[in-house]
């Protein structure tokens, strides 16, 4: 047998590479690190993925088949500005299929009148011919109806004798009558717009 120091001496005189030549040794990974090998990356490529759903697209409405209906549908999409317009600045002079023919009250905005065109097409989805008539108008708006419906119900509502009653033991008191837009009866603004002409 050879004494320690002999093979000490030995195993000096080895080759760096000489070891390999039989039962190498493989480097263990430390405990907790992570491989990240080929069937990882291929997990994560068939990982399933998350897509947002498309937005529909708004349905286009019903076109309006009278200037009332207009104003409606004004207030249905919730601009205030076009539906105040409709009601105080303009009266209808004819209302046909995708075309409208308005009168503007002295003071109106002409540029309603692209509004009113621009807002058609994105409600409707199709193309309207909005004109002003080369008249001022005459008659009443919108507006001039239900102050006009107002007054009328103000002084039915006077002649009440429990009203006349109590203006009677407060003078000085006043009559206010608060209604709301439904109250005012299609009749009213029929008989205003009686010139409207309408194709059907």
């Amino acid at each position: 047998m050879p004494s320690p120091d002999e093979l000490i001496g030995k195993l000096q005189a080895l080759p760096s590479g000489g070891a390999s030549s039989g039962a190498g040794i493989s480097s263990v990974p430390h405990r907790g690190s992570v491989n990240a090998g080929p069937i990882a990356a291929r997990q994560y490529e068939t990982a399933p993925r998350f897509e947002a759903a498309p937005i529909a697209a708004p349905q286009p409405l019903p076109s309006p088949r009278s200037y009332l209906e207009l104003v409606a549908l004004a207030g249905e999409k919730r601009d205030v500005l076009l539906k105040t317009a409709l009601e105080t600045q303009m009266r209808p002079v004819a209302f046909r299929e995708k075309s409208i023919e308005v009168a503007l009250v002295e003071g109106a905005d002409p540029g309603i009148i692209q509004t009113l065109s621009r807002r058609l097409q994105q409600w409707t989805g199709q193309t309207w011919g909005v004109s002003v008539s080369t008249k001022a108008a005459t008659g009443p708006t919108m507006r001039d109806v239900k102050d006009q419906h107002a007054e009328k119900a103000r002084a039915e509502a006077i002649e009440d004798p429990l009203v006349k009653a109590i203006l009677e033991t407060f003078p000085g008191a006043t009559v206010k009558v608060t209604q709301r837009e439904e109250q005012v009866p299609l009749s009213a603004y029929e008989d205003a717009f009686s010139d409207e002409r309408e194709d059907e």
